[in-house]
C-alpha cells in the first residue's frame, strides 16, 4: 500500500499536469479504505479482477514502484510473461536480473517516473521492443521449461539422473 500511495501522492500530480489524458489503475482484492479514498479523475480504483487477462488487455503498461519487499516479484514476472511493458522501482526489480532500458524501465524519483511513463506511452517502437525483451526473459529464465532444465542439472550434480 505505501508504494501506491507514494505514487499518486509524488507522481500523479505531474503526470496529470502533462498528460492528463494518463489513468492510473488500481488493481486488489479488499482495497483498504484510505486508498480507495484516493481515487480521482486520472487514479481509478479497480478492485479485485477475478480473470488476471482483463487487466493486461486493458492496460499499455505495467508499474510496480514498491518501496521494500525482498525476493522475487510474482506480479512483474505475470506482466513480462504476459508482453506488458513493466516500470519497476529500483526494489521491485532486485532479484530478477532484469535491465533498464532493455527488458524493462527502472525509475527511482517522480521525474524519472514521469519519463519513464511518457516514453512507453508514447514510443510504439519502445514499447514493442521492451515488451518482446521482458517477454524472452521471461521465457528464458523463469519459464517451466526453464525450471525443469535447472532441476535436471541439479540432479546430475548430485549424481541422480533423470
Amino acid at each position: 500500500m505505501e508504494a501506491v500511495e507514494y505514487f499518486i501522492a509524488n507522481v500523479m500530480p505531474g503526470l496529470k499536469d502533462k498528460h492528463p489524458e494518463i489513468h492510473f489503475n488500481i488493481y486488489g482484492s479488499q482495497l483498504p479504505k484510505k486508498l480507495i479514498d484516493l481515487a480521482n479523475d486520472t487514479v481509478n480504483m479497480q478492485g479485485y479482477v477475478e480473470v488476471i487477462d482483463q487487466v493486461y488487455n486493458e492496460n499499455k503498461i505495467f508499474i510496480a514502484p514498491l518501496q521494500s519487499g525482498a525476493g522475487i516479484k510474482g506480479k512483474v514476472l505475470g506482466a513480462l510473461a504476459y508482453g506488458i511493458p513493466t516500470i519497476l522501482s529500483p526494489v521491485a526489480a532486485e532479484g530478477i536480473g532484469l535491465r533498464d532500458g532493455v527488458e524493462t524501465l527502472i525509475a527511482k524519483t517522480p521525474d524519472q517516473w514521469i519519463e519513464a511513463i511518457e516514453k512507453l506511452h508514447y514510443d510504439p517502437a519502445l514499447w514493442l521492443n521492451i515488451s518482446k525483451a521482458g517477454q524472452e526473459y521471461v521465457n528464458t529464465f523463469y519459464s517451466f521449461s526453464a525450471g525443469e532444465k535447472l532441476m535436471a542439472e541439479a540432479l546430475e550434480n548430485v549424481d541422480i539422473f533423470i
